[in-house]
């Protein structure tokens, strides 16, 4: 089966990169494309042709696939009908305590964002505000995870009102 997968994988590539007459980046773009179907197909992504999925069935007596079922059941359900994997123990983190420690508050709220601001802990109050915007993947709170590696605690300090955008 794995010998076969590579044969036709071989096959699909070779003959998609080989269209004439494309340019550069349309020719980077269907090689790219045709990677990801080529490797969603690859027998290591399906359970019953997986030999590793197939040996830790037969050893937990298929209780793998039960706790694999609950946990799509579980971010299909955190995902209100739509899946939505679960990336970290949501437990591990609780804000104010170990991660968004710096005080501030909601000041605009939208279906896409959150604009929180943080006072100055300064008496004298810089003219113009800071505004970050962090990158929608990723969550402010790494600026702010701890007080002693807080960037936006850092910036308080120096007498700057911060705006932050959490997506």
């Amino acid at each position: 089966m794995k010998q076969s997968y590579l044969i036709t994988a071989r096959h699909i590539h070779d003959a998609v990169s080989k269209v004439e007459g494309l340019p550069e980046n349309s020719q980077k773009k269907v090689n790219f494309f045709t990677r990801q179907f080529i490797d969603a197909l690859s027998p290591s992504n399906f359970a019953i042709t997986n030999p590793e999925v197939l040996r830790e069935t037969v050893k937990s007596h298929g209780h793998n696939l039960v706790n694999g079922l609950n946990n799509l059941l579980r971010d299909i359900e955190a995902g209100d009908g739509q899946l939505r994997v679960k990336m970290s123990d949501t437990t591990a983190f609780e804000v104010g305590h170990n991660v968004g420690t710096t005080p501030g508050k909601v000041v605009f709220q939208n279906e896409l964002i959150q604009l929180l601001q943080f006072n100055p802990t300064t008496k004298d109050v810089l003219k113009r505000p800071l505004l970050i915007i962090p990158p929608w993947i990723n969550k402010f709170y790494i600026l702010d995870l701890r007080q002693s590696n807080s960037f936006i605690k850092w910036a308080t300090d120096q007498g700057h009102t911060v705006f932050v955008i959490s997506w």
